[in-house]
């Protein structure tokens, strides 16, 4: 970006966002393909079209910033221009194209990092601007010829690690009660989890796996455990409410729901045994749960065999599932990667649970991938995070990112502990993102201004001469 002109800047910028997306997000065609049984040709041909479709954010930032940054100084584009509108474009991919996509913020490169201590203050997004910062910096240390650039771009990237390891002991919330859980892991091949012969199986398979405890617990089972409405199995629900009502349990499930006075469908969850209720599942996978443009996605699923799936989204305020004198976030699978869907739907409740269905990306990177940004949404607020998957990956996480326990992936698993349901909100729950936002801008404004001011000067310097 530094050497080269708008043009080369779009090319460069398209070339980096086709190999990060195609090496990151190749799972896609595993989930249409594999399991969407769709001809291997359109399988590849509907990847490379979401991968060059991501790539254009890159390609756009690049060329746009680079149209403006004129005659800006190598300071002013390391560390204004540039992690500014970097983070402003991830905002950007975050909300737009079909909900938004934020898969793979560059914040979640700091999971594991001392970084991750401005996780609760300043979120994924924040962490994002801190790394563009820091990336900035060497950039500068290493392409300036003058001494003092160099020695301020070390002397700033030195206090951010320090102020990191000063913030790393601060502690915003608390434990208020004990809970202990139990996280079962199916693993049900997606392959035969819909098919009508294998549904007594399935509810079998899962109530004998619950009958292993012998505690009170919150048991969690993953999304579209119970494959069929609950309405249609009476019977079962009966039995499991009798099972948990021995060891005074709570059951926490996803399967599908139906909305009788509104005649709509919803992926859901529900709670039953010692505590009721229920959550529909806000944001919706594109193409896979709901079908933006609808022409064109009935088209595409004709033409992959599959078939067209109505779910609704629920809506923004629903009644919050209480527990023992605390109340609970839960969240479906893809609607724990928004940042702000999460903190808002977290505050005053003090404990997270996902269930999620990652089989539909088979062994992929996907799984990691998707354990990092749950692991991310537990730093933010600093609260446990109970994560259920059907095949994996199924994990506890801690209020400081560390995962306590997980199961092995592709293997029927159980994994239990004892955690804490904690009150308190961290600096990022109480103000969101704004400090980063407004960071981001005035930075931007002030690089842009900068170098207008100099063309101007230098414009000045021209005519006089």
């Amino acid at each position: 970006w530094t050497n080269s002109n708008p043009r080369q800047t779009f090319f460069y910028s398209l070339l980096f966002g086709i190999f990060f997306f195609g090496t990151s997000t190749s799972w896609i065609h595993i989930s249409i393909h594999q399991f969407g049984h769709a001809p291997l040709s359109l399988s590849i041909a509907l990847t490379v079209l979401m991968t060059l479709l991501l790539s254009l954010f890159y390609a756009l930032n690049g060329y746009i910033i680079n149209k403006l940054a004129g005659q800006a100084s190598l300071l002013q584009k390391n560390l204004l221009l540039y992690p500014s509108s970097w983070v402003l474009f991830e905002w950007l991919r975050a909300h737009a194209l079909f909900n938004g996509f934020p898969w793979l913020l560059l914040g979640y490169t700091q999971t594991n990092t001392l970084l991750n201590s401005f996780a609760p203050w300043f979120g994924v997004f924040g962490l994002s601007l801190l790394a563009c910062l820091i990336s900035g910096a060497l950039s500068c240390t290493i392409q300036s010829t003058s001494r003092s650039t160099k020695l301020l771009c070390c002397v700033a990237t030195l206090c951010l690690f320090s102020t990191a390891l000063l913030l790393k002991p601060l502690k915003f919330t608390h434990a208020i009660r004990s809970q202990r859980v139990v996280l079962i892991q199916g693993n049900i091949t997606q392959s035969i989890k819909w098919q009508p012969e294998e549904l007594e199986q399935t509810l079998q398979h899962y109530y004998q796996l619950t009958e292993t405890v012998k505690e009170p617990s919150l048991i969690v089972w993953p999304e579209g455990a119970v494959p069929t409405y609950v309405e249609w199995i009476p019977g079962y629900i009966a039995d499991l409410n009798q099972l948990l009502a021995t060891t005074n349990s709570t059951l926490l499930f996803g399967c599908p729901l139906f909305d009788k006075k509104t005649q709509r469908y919803f992926n859901g969850l529900i709670l039953t045994g010692e505590h009721r209720g229920q959550y529909r599942k806000q944001h919706l996978v594109p193409f896979g749960e709901y079908f933006p443009l609808h022409r064109i996605s009935a088209m595409i699923l004709k033409l992959i065999h599959m078939p067209p799936s109505g779910y609704s989204s629920g809506s923004n305020r629903q009644a919050p599932l209480e527990l023992n004198g605390y109340k609970v976030a839960t969240f479906i699978c893809y609607e724990i990667a928004y940042p702000n869907l999460v903190l808002n739907q977290t505050r005053n409740k003090q404990m997270i649970v996902v269930i999620s269905d990652d089989s539909w990306f088979g062994n992929s990177i996907a799984l990691n991938q998707q354990l990092q940004m749950t692991t991310m949404r537990a730093l933010e607020t600093q609260r446990y995070v109970l994560a259920s998957n059907n095949t994996g990956i199924t994990a506890i996480i801690d209020p400081q990112g560390r995962v306590l326990k997980q199961a092995p992936i592709n293997q029927t698993g159980i994994i239990s502990d004892t955690v804490h349901a904690m009150a308190g909100n961290t600096p990022l729950m109480r103000w969101g993102y704004w400090p980063v936002w407004l960071s981001c801008l005035l930075m931007f404004l002030i690089g842009t201004l900068k170098q207008k001011r100099k063309e101007h000067e230098n414009t000045r310097t021209r005519k006089q001469s």
